[in-house]
């Protein structure tokens, strides 16, 4: 029982320029051949106005962090040792931050209580990585959807006998099925080929 994380956040679409920060908190396996339901799924509104998407990311990734602290002691104190718990990103701006992969100009646009991540990362807590939106689990609370796309992939959000997915490629072909354009695919694909050229 290992805990991973989603975490993703919609820039400036509550009032008063505010942001959303959204998160799928699950258990799974090492290799994420396993699947199970959700333990906590957030959705929750940025208390202060960011100043970018990738800001808002940052502080979803945040939010999604303290609430997985608890989750992991928890899991540790019922004999469950958990390696750093993957935090899974669609901005490589936010994951750049984090990982300090990216060179910043202006690092006081970002709050200091962000820079707890990199505390937390550094102390192998927490390893963010990037992938494609269309598989962010996390964008489903943080997004206005249509009523098709709801009833699609209940599924991976409520457990349904025969249907709810148990491992993450079944969450992918819930999710593939939502999508109904050819070119998304074929981004994907282009982006897939391309962290494939990257890890090897």
């Amino acid at each position: 029982m290992i805990l991973q994380v989603d975490s993703d956040a919609a820039f400036q679409v509550s009032p008063q320029a505010r942001s959303r920060a959204g998160g799928y908190h699950y258990l799974g396996s090492r290799d994420n051949t396993q699947f199970n339901a959700p333990i906590l799924v957030m959705s929750k509104v940025i208390k202060h106005v960011m100043g970018s998407a990738a800001e808002a990311e940052v502080a979803a990734i945040h939010l999604n962090a303290q609430e997985a602290i608890t989750i992991r002691q928890c899991l540790q104190d019922m004999g469950h040792p958990q390696p750093a718990t993957r935090i899974r990103t669609d901005n490589a701006t936010a994951k750049g931050f984090v990982n300090n992969s990216i060179k910043q100009k202006h690092s006081r646009t970002f709050d200091r209580q962000y820079w707890w991540l990199k505390d937390r990362e550094a102390q192998l807590h927490f390893h963010i990585i990037w992938e494609p939106g269309i598989y962010n689990l996390a964008d489903y609370p943080t997004k206005h959807h249509s009523a098709k796309h709801h009833k699609q992939t209940r599924p991976i959000y409520l457990h349904i006998n025969g249907k709810s997915p148990t491992s993450l490629q079944g969450c992918e072909e819930i999710l593939d099925r939502c999508k109904q354009t050819k070119s998304v695919r074929a981004t994907i694909s282009g982006y897939r080929s391309l962290l494939m050229v990257a890890a090897a």
